[in-house]
């Protein structure tokens, strides 16, 4: 694993994953399949309590939809439920974004952001063997980009 590429698989998973989201949410809009509470409750903060608005929000996320099911299906030790725990969490994520829509729009953030805490949990496992230590910079890393996508789609909507 090549630490070096790191950061630009990062970039490049949260930008696929919120491209995808954008256009598969227009394209729903346009066919009147999509319309998500948590879009206007969303709307609904000001600028004033943004920031913290959106660290707690994306904190209880992340513990919820990443670093729970990450640490279950790192202990099973076995490939296969590491990977249907990443997708069912995915999808569970996406969601309760807004219903089974929501599992096309968010779900593929959901799992980028589950490879962006793998990645990183990796990153850090090859320097320390301290499982909590890497565990806590992974879990750093997902809430910086979620917080950073959050961010951003606070911006687009208002």
């Amino acid at each position: 694993m090549k630490r070096q590429n790191g950061i630009e698989i990062e970039i490049f998973l949260i930008m696929a994953a919120f491209t995808f989201s954008i256009v598969s949410y227009k394209i729903l809009t346009i066919l009147g399949l999509q319309h998500s509470e948590a879009t206007e409750n969303f709307k609904e903060i000001s600028f004033d309590n943004l920031f913290l608005s959106l660290f707690k929000i994306v904190f209880i996320e992340e513990l919820i939809y990443r670093f729970f099911p990450f640490v279950f299906a790192y202990l099973t030790k076995n490939k296969a439920v590491f990977t249907i725990v990443a997708i069912v969490s995915s999808m569970i994520f996406g969601y309760n974004h807004g219903g089974f829509c929501n599992i096309i729009i968010q779900g593929p953030a959901g799992l980028a952001l589950f490879y962006v805490f793998y990645w990183n949990f990796e990153i850090c496992k090859l320097y320390s063997k301290n499982f909590v230590l890497c565990l806590f910079l992974a879990f750093l890393k997902v809430i910086f980009w979620h917080f950073i996508v959050d961010f951003i789609f606070w911006l687009r909507i208002n």
